[in-house]
């Protein structure tokens, strides 16, 4: 039998931004369905005296129009850090992405969050980070909770 890989979708792009976060320190999953649909990938960074850090990554080839809004949600509700995954095949793909987004780039990057940008060199087989994502508040939010339960965090070992 014969496998066909299909890199024309963004789910086949998923284990190179996976690898950035776990390279990171980050555990890692994807797909993950909650209330408001479904993030491409959640990274996880659990730490001894600290809550844990969650990163969200929504990968995309088109469609851009909603990315933005995608992630801008998620780093406002729940993600701690918020990342656009770039697919770059060719210029254009660049280019394209960066017209679309030249009149939104401030909202990019307005405090007190700044989403961050990765872009997959598909020639290279890299992932670059363009934009750090940064958050200056946390905000408690009960959805943060229901992610993490999700990827199998037991929040009830915390508390002790």
């Amino acid at each position: 039998m014969v496998k066909i890989i299909d890199n024309s979708s963004e789910f086949f792009y998923y284990d190179k931004f996976r690898k950035w976060l776990e390279n990171r320190g980050y555990i890692t999953f994807q797909e993950i369905k909650y209330r408001y649909g479904e993030i491409d990938i959640v990274g996880v960074q659990l730490f001894k005296t600290v809550p844990p850090r969650l990163t969200t990554i929504e990968v995309k080839m088109n469609n851009w129009d909603s990315v933005l809004g995608q992630a801008r949600r998620r780093i406002l509700s729940f993600a701690d850090y918020s990342y656009i995954g770039l697919i770059y095949k060719n210029v254009g793909d660049l280019r394209y992405f960066f017209y679309k987004f030249g009149q939104d780039f401030d909202r990019l990057t307005t405090q007190p969050y700044q989403i961050g940008i990765l872009i997959y060199d598909v020639k290279r087989n890299y992932v670059l980070q363009v934009l750090r994502a940064m958050k200056e508040q946390q905000y408690k939010d009960p959805m943060k909770d229901e992610i993490l339960k999700k990827v199998g965090y037991n929040l009830e070992s915390r508390k002790n």
